[in-house]
């Protein structure tokens, strides 16, 4: 008799097991897997000349699982894997942020002294792409090719149609007399009245290249100040790489900053969150 219960229990457990496959089974088939997330790379112009410092803007547009952009804020690394070049920073590793709805970020690399392929890579949330620049003497900017036949396919969706269109914020200027990134560390800071964040600005000129030093820069914002106590705020570039810094200090008002940078009759939006601490 205990044999008999024994053996009708194991059954009954076999039976269940093979319904739980049988349906699991039916789940996976009838149900697609969601879209795994990835990362477009652009790079504007997609070829470089040695010597001269010109530079490509590298866009990326991260998408998450399912194909919406990725969340204001995301964390971006660019990497440089081949020693013929360097962000505008002067280092070939830079970590930035996604600053608008459209989940773009984006940096300024610059040529090396010597003829090659710059590799570019960005990484995000485990995602990566790559993208290459050829660095050739040949190398016309605003076609994007070389006299050589130089093949710049391996740059993904590279074309010169971008360049006015590598806005970092959620707003790009309605001219095209420079090409403006803008790198903030964090998209949200507490309205304490102390807090602060270091905007880091890029500023190319409508060819790719570098502005001269001196160059000057202008911030605004609709909440906060800046060094000065105000809430306009002027610096010049102040070295070859095309970058200044300027630090944006929190108020007491919690609410969105919109902040406008604005160089050589071109301009970047970007917002920044003082949330109540």
């Amino acid at each position: 008799m205990k044999f008999k219960n024994l053996s009708t229990t194991i059954l009954v457990v076999v039976i269940l097991s093979l319904i739980g496959y049988m349906a699991g089974c039916g789940s996976k088939g009838g149900v697609a897997d969601p879209q795994a997330g990835y990362i477009e790379l652009t790079a504007t112009p997609s070829c470089l000349r040695p010597l001269e410092r010109t530079s490509s803007v590298i866009v990326a547009t991260v998408y998450k699982s399912g194909g919406e952009p990725a969340d204001i804020g995301t964390r971006v690394t660019f990497r440089i894997s081949t020693g013929i070049g360097t962000f505008a920073n002067g280092t070939r590793e830079l970590t930035t942020h996604t600053t608008g709805a459209n989940g773009v970020a984006s940096v300024v690399a610059i040529a090396g002294d010597i003829e090659g392929t710059m590799a570019v890579t960005a990484e995000s949330s485990g995602m990566k792409q790559r993208v290459d620049i050829p660095i050739d003497e040949n190398c016309d900017p605003d076609t994007g090719s070389t006299d050589t036949e130089t093949d710049t396919s391996t740059a993904t969706d590279t074309s010169t149609s971008t360049a006015t269109d590598t806005d970092t914020g959620t707003d790009t200027g309605a001219t095209t007399n420079a090409m403006i990134m803008v790198d903030v560390p964090t998209q949200a800071m507490a309205a304490d009245g102390n807090s602060s964040v270091t905007l880091t600005v890029s500023v190319a000129d409508s060819e790719a290249h570098i502005v001269p030093i001196g160059t000057p820069v202008t911030f605004s914002t609709t909440l906060g100040t800046f060094a000065n106590g105000r809430q306009t705020y002027s610096l010049p570039t102040t070295d070859e790489s095309g970058t200044v810094q300027a630090q944006l200090f929190a108020g007491t008002t919690p609410g969105m900053a919109e902040v406008t940078v604005a160089a050589e009759g071109s301009y970047q939006v970007i917002h920044v969150a003082m949330v109540a601490p």
